[in-house]
């Protein structure tokens, strides 16, 4: 835990407050400052107020996408969406617009252009796009009842998980500064992608149940059941695939070439956050009430879930 938790919880409260969002209890029970403190607890306190603010702010974005008003409407959610990235090219000269989570990216970007270096801020604007982007292909797919296989949603889960971003913000946690070249090594590559798919799929399993009642269907466990499962095989399924990408990453760990040993400490550090971020989403994932409600100790101790019925249109 990141012993400016409580500090930054309070900021990043206040910067929450700052904004008429719908639903904001619903949003502060979700404690998303947590996730940045298990997740970065090593970050100083401007960096985890800042990260703070990206978990808060990546939520709420994908909330809109996911069941909100642009949930339904492709033109809409590209229109949002270009909204969004005009924002990362260019937070200076933004004016305030009709999609509020375009404004609080606005903050966050103006907070990441102070404190980043430039090719950690290259790197989160082009992994931002990619997740903007992913999630209108969401919405188009959605519009259009387009069922994905496992590979083609495999593909684009990889983008709509935001994880890519999440590893930029690590080493932004961290005030690293790895290098292209290393990041662009086939192992290292490997690692991010295994890192990705473990956290993303397990987050499939633990959202299944709020998704499966919404109708939602861009969630590994509802392709498995599409593909003739049932619901707890499509569990197992999911669960054993993150397994096998545990093992893999594992395996594929003892394959990173040396750079030298100031790199390879780098190297070294970045990883070991990695893996503690990893641990960190998941333990924060039954803290809290984002996924299973007021009962998220009990599916902690039990992993018991009760499905929740279909709620109508």
């Amino acid at each position: 835990m990141n012993s400016h938790y409580e500090t930054a919880k309070v900021a990043a409260e206040q910067w929450l407050n700052s904004y008429d969002i719908d639903n904001i209890e619903k949003v502060k029970k979700a404690q998303f400052p947590l996730l940045a403190a298990v997740g970065h607890c090593t970050a100083d306190a401007k960096r985890l107020y800042v990260l703070a603010n990206y978990y808060q702010w990546v939520f709420i974005y994908d909330d809109y996408f996911d069941n909100g008003k642009w949930s339904k409407s492709p033109e809409d959610a590209r229109h949002a969406a270009d909204l969004t990235i005009n924002v990362l090219r260019d937070p200076e000269t933004f004016t305030k617009t009709s999609f509020l989570p375009a404004d609080m990216l606005r903050s966050f970007m103006l907070d990441i252009r102070e404190t980043a270096t430039e090719r950690c801020q290259q790197r989160l604007v082009k992994h931002f796009q990619n997740f903007i982007n992913a999630a209108v292909e969401q919405v188009i797919n959605r519009s259009k009842d387009i069922d994905l296989s496992i590979n083609s949603y495999t593909k684009l889960r990889r983008e709509t998980g935001a994880l890519s971003s999440v590893l930029d913000l690590i080493q932004y946690g961290l005030n690293l500064d790895v290098p292209d070249e290393v990041l662009h090594n086939s192992t290292m590559k490997k690692l991010a992608l295994y890192i990705n798919d473990i956290c993303c799929w397990a987050n499939d399993i633990y959202s299944f149940n709020i998704e499966q009642a919404w109708g939602e269907t861009h969630n590994l466990v509802i392709v498995a059941i599409r593909e003739g499962r049932s619901v707890q095989e499509s569990i197992d399924f999911v669960g054993d695939r993150v397994k096998e990408r545990f093992n893999a990453y594992v395996s594929e760990k003892e394959k990173i070439p040396s750079w030298g040993s100031k790199t390879d400490q780098d190297i070294a550090t970045y990883l070991a956050a990695v893996e503690q971020w990893a641990i960190g989403f998941l333990h924060w994932s039954f803290a809290t009430e984002r996924y299973f409600g007021k009962s998220h100790e009990e599916v902690k101790k039990t992993r018991v879930v009760t499905l929740l019925p279909r709620k109508k249109a």
